[in-house]
């Protein structure tokens, strides 16, 4: 009883608190996680009053709702700049983004999802216009930023448009319209120069917003640079095509200097990859060993978003591509899958019922989830042998394990006719394109 009463007591100290610090012009959602300890909850505790009686002060954390506010009691440190990712509508912007991202780009197989899960992420995308307008509306995002995310996303709703749903497998009589790669690259950067010249100028540049839509502008970028890709535009916009992509080179050499500072050609003396490879080195003997506490889980859960932090820096810096900081964090997943395989061992419940997925399904799903991002290094022409090397070994063993006549024979006569003449043809062309290039670099 006692408790409850000096909780409620905190709280209307920190109302107190949270008017003082909004007269002289104090960010409270910021105060609540930085400053003395006693601040932080007297300013946590006063929020999450106010968030109860629907009070809440207006700033860009406001749409984080009681969650932040709760945390803020407890004291949790927050970096500088987080306030973005604390927001509802950035963590359900960041979600749909990724999902739409994995479908448009093959990395979710051909048929990635059902009637239903197409129309509900479609659904999601929608609603992803709203929450950018909410995130602008609160001073989360610049005009730049937001207007730079709205011109990406049409792409990512027509990519989610073209894939067929698992309803329409056999419908297989249609044709699709080619249009030459540098008029498509050439489109999208002319509609995306205007909003990346103001980006390029802007007080504020998010790296976590610039590597939503760094990907597809250096996939059009290498096109524009490719002399043949060229020779297939009318001569009339071959010079424009120049202009383009010259323009915008040079505001995205801007963006990444003030987002993501100055790009480290040695890779390995990098903070950033020095992060990865002693996360990597923490927890690839936990997902080896199949056994792991629930603080463990938790251990690792925090360093491997560390990983993808740390991958998302050094692509908006320019030290690897985005193909490749996606390489890294689909490791990631990966090390997080084999350490969550099994139950924890400090659980009390013994009536676990395991779902076991055949080894051929694993390895066809890693493949067709690497593939085009591999394609997109290749299309790149470059590549660090540090972050490759990592992926190449345990792609070689998927595709001998896809290939192996007793493994076909498990897998239905859809997916046995998927493997023979699509994943198994593109993977062995890919993966030696790959390991040549990767021979080059070395």
């Amino acid at each position: 009883m006692a408790q409850r009463v000096w909780g409620v007591l905190a709280m209307v100290a920190g109302v107190v608190v949270l008017g003082v610090l909004v007269l002289v012009g104090v960010d409270v959602y910021r105060a609540a996680r930085t400053g003395p300890r006693w601040r932080r909850r007297l300013v946590g505790a006063g929020l999450v009053l106010m968030a109860a009686l629907g009070l809440a002060p207006a700033g860009c954390e406001s749409s984080a709702g009681d969650a932040s506010a709760a945390a803020a009691v407890e004291g949790e440190a927050a970096t500088a700049g987080s306030d973005l990712p604390a927001t509802r509508e950035w963590n359900h912007l960041t979600a749909a983004w990724r999902e739409a991202e994995e479908v448009a780009a093959g990395r979710r197989g051909l048929y990635p999802f059902n009637e239903a899960g197409k129309k509900d992420l479609l659904a999601r995308l929608s609603a992803v216009e709203q929450d950018i307008a909410a995130l602008e509306k609160v001073g989360c995002l610049s005009a730049a930023e937001a207007g730079i995310l709205r011109i990406d996303l049409p792409r990512l709703v027509r990519g989610v448009q073209g894939k067929w749903p698992t309803e329409d497998r056999m419908a297989m009589c249609y044709k699709v319209a080619n249009w030459p790669p540098a008029q498509v690259s050439l489109k999208r950067l002319s509609e995306r120069l205007v909003v990346l010249g103001q980006l390029a100028e802007a007080k504020t540049v998010r790296p976590e917003v610039v590597y939503k839509v760094l990907g597809s502008i250096e996939a059009d970028l290498a096109v524009l640079g490719n002399e043949k890709a060229l020779a297939g535009l009318k001569e009339d916009e071959r010079p424009e095509a120049v202009r383009v992509r010259d323009a915008a080179k040079a505001a995205i050499a801007k963006i990444r200097a003030r987002a993501g500072g100055t790009a480290t050609q040695d890779l390995a003396e990098s903070a950033g990859w020095k992060t990865v490879l002693a996360v990597w080195k923490q927890v690839e003997p936990l997902a080896a060993s199949g056994k792991s506490s629930t603080a463990e889980r938790e251990a690792a859960d925090a360093a491997l978003a560390r990983v993808e932090a740390a991958a998302q820096r050094l692509a908006v810096a320019g030290t690897i591509s985005t193909a490749e900081a996606e390489l890294v964090i689909v490791r990631g997943r990966d090390l997080r899958a084999s350490i969550y395989r099994n139950p924890p061992t400090d659980s009390q419940v013994t009536c676990y019922s395991m779902a076991l997925v055949a080894p051929v399904k694993v390895s066809l799903a890693r493949l067709v989830d690497r593939l085009p991002l591999l394609r997109q290094v290749l299309e790149q022409g470059k590549v660090r042998p540090e972050v490759v090397a990592r992926i190449l070994p345990g792609l070689r063993d998927d595709l001998r394990v896809i290939t192996d006549a007793k493994n076909l024979e498990t897998l239905g006569e859809d997916e046995q006719h998927e493997v023979k003449y699509q994943v198994a043809p593109d993977a062995e062309r890919t993966l030696y394109a790959i390991e040549a290039l990767v021979g080059k670099a070395e």
